[in-house]
């Protein structure tokens, strides 16, 4: 075979391969406040926090993420206790769960989700706005130390995505997340080059 062709078949089949093998670890740059932790206190023994998880905006890599494609992952992470970590730790047990997630189109709640024994209304949540919005309980003292101290002030996300449609810009627009793996208390939640990362393999195609 000629070298060129061969070196084109080659990447060719690299770049299908990457595409078709995608999980991704969204996080959101927390200097602009619709992805910060919008508010966090304390009653009794456990801390409280709720904020944007994930919005629509166009990120570094030119992607978007809509609330619609988290639709019935986000029914299975409730089942699963809606557990949430520390900076992507899954090697240590949860620091709390969610209680009450709503994915939210230009304000209006397009679905809820509630914990299945922690149920909780919201504190902080304005009808505003596009993405994921959620509120959690953080039962780790650690973990709830370091909110209420100021040192961690965002969200991060990790799920797989199955389904996206090509951008004119370069970037792409997710269409599912399956399944929604789990939400993290994020100290440092910005990569600088890229706030989407390829993580582990996993099924992507492009939607016709």
């Amino acid at each position: 075979m000629n070298p060129r062709l061969l070196k084109a078949v080659v990447e060719t089949v690299r770049d299908l391969y990457l595409e078709q093998n995608t999980v991704i670890q969204k996080s959101f740059n927390p200097i602009a406040k619709e992805f910060r932790i919008e508010k966090a206190w304390k009653q009794d023994n456990t801390t409280f926090v709720e904020g944007w998880v994930s919005t629509e905006d166009e990120d570094l890599q030119k992607d978007t993420v809509p609330p619609e494609s988290f639709l019935g992952a986000i029914d299975d992470y409730f089942s699963r206790s809606a557990p949430l970590s520390m900076n992507h730790d899954l090697t240590k047990l949860p620091v709390g769960h969610a209680q009450k997630a709503v994915l939210v189109r230009d304000g209006n709640i397009l679905h809820t989700a509630l914990h299945p024994r922690d149920p909780a209304e919201f504190e902080n949540f304005e009808a505003k706005g596009t993405g994921l919005y959620a509120r959690f309980a953080v039962t780790d003292p650690d973990a709830a130390d370091a909110v209420l101290s100021n040192n961690i002030g965002a969200f991060s996300w990790i799920g797989n995505v199955t389904h996206y449609t090509r951008k004119a810009n370069g970037g792409k627009h997710f269409l599912k997340v399956s399944p929604f793996i789990e939400s993290t208390l994020a100290a440092y939640p910005v990569n600088q080059k890229a706030v989407i990362t390829a993580a582990k393999a996993y099924g992507l195609v492009p939607e016709e």
